[in-house]
């Protein structure tokens, strides 16, 4: 019996270690506020954050202010105007940005002084098209019309790759400066826009050539939460022109893995009906231990030799030949089946 519940017991641990373990390990990837590991104390995904801890890295996503943010760190920063301009003048400087520095990368995993400068280098990037203030220039100072500028260029290469540029001109992204004409950097052309968004995505592009390490980092991080990649036909009409362009736009398995496990009525039911199957043999299996543990507690104890020998004695003969009756169990008995009922019990 014991032999038997040691192989289930080594089944059950092969099962836990290889799905529950898993499934912990690639929760602490998308979002891991502590820095647990998957082996640690807690397998909470959403366990929250404490002041006196900086962010270790290591996931996709952070929460911040109550918010998860799968963005890269140098993108997220796009979007924290307040806390980068901390006199609130409306110009980040470099003095700000180096005095904030130890709590801003305790934060968001980034250096923001390397982000100063990516800011500073895709804004002198555009002076065909803008004018460069002489401090900006110099790595001084960024305006916060210059960040808001150089925001759009930034926020973009949160999209990762370019087969994400069709589908950006399917959301509608490029339609007012298509059809207002202003915004240079993307011209007035369906190619002008793909062009301005492959220069950005593309491997080795602007993208990858002026963010932080981290963004590669995040990049790589994120190919592999998406899963493959499907495609589909799409035309794009220009909302000026009324030109149109076939192209391609894409989805990834993860997130129809997703769409499917939240909205399919089929895949609830069949979750149901394994849930449910799982519950009443689990019901069966709770019967047969409670009913054991009664029989432990409940049956009676061992019989001195002499109480024995005057029950034997009472009973007619013919009955001791024919059958032989159990009417007590030892105390090592007893204990035995105790930790047989606790071991099924923990088992369950």
């Amino acid at each position: 019996v014991f032999g038997s519940l040691f192989l289930q017991g080594v089944l059950l641990y092969a099962i836990f270690d290889n799905v529950v373990f898993k499934d912990a390990k690639w929760r602490r990837s998308i979002l891991n506020p502590k820095g647990e590991t998957f082996m640690g104390s807690s397998l909470n995904p959403y366990a929250e954050e404490t002041d006196d801890q900086c962010n270790p890295g290591g996931s996709l996503c952070m929460k911040s202010n109550g918010t998860y943010a799968c963005a890269p760190p140098s993108v997220q920063l796009t979007g924290r105007w307040e806390e980068l301009d901390t006199d609130g003048d409306g110009i980040w400087t470099r003095k700000e940005v180096e005095a904030a520095q130890e709590g801003l990368q305790c934060k968001y995993v980034v250096n923001p002084v390397e982000v100063f400068d990516v800011f500073v280098k895709f804004l002198v990037s555009r002076e065909k098209l803008i004018w460069i203030h002489p401090d900006l220039r110099a790595g001084k100072a960024i305006h916060k019309a210059y960040f808001t500028y150089a925001s759009g260029d930034i926020i973009m290469c949160g999209y990762r790759t370019t087969d994400m540029c069709s589908n950006l001109l399917q959301r509608g992204v490029f339609d007012a400066p298509l059809k207002y004409k202003t915004a240079p950097r993307v011209g007035e052309t369906i190619d002008s826009a793909l062009s301005y968004c492959h220069a950005l995505l593309e491997q080795g592009g602007v993208c990858e050539r002026t963010l932080p390490s981290t963004y590669s980092v995040w990049k790589k991080s994120s190919e592999e939460q998406c899963k493959d990649p499907d495609y589909d036909k799409f035309v794009f009409t220009h909302p000026l022109s009324g030109r149109t362009k076939s192209m391609l736009v894409v989805d990834y398995d993860a997130r129809k893995d997703y769409s499917r496990a939240t909205a399919s009525s089929l895949f609830l039911v069949y979750k149901t009906i394994i849930i449910g199957i799982y519950l009443l043999a689990m019901l069966g299996e709770f019967k047969e231990i409670a009913m054991s543990a009664q029989w432990v507690v409940s049956f009676p104890r061992e019989r001195r030799p002499q109480e024995a020998a005057e029950g034997a004695a009472e009973q007619p003969p013919a009955a001791k030949e024919e059958a032989t009756a159990i009417t007590g169990i030892s105390t090592w008995h007893r204990v035995n089946m105790g930790i047989l009922v606790a071991a099924r019990l923990v088992m369950l």
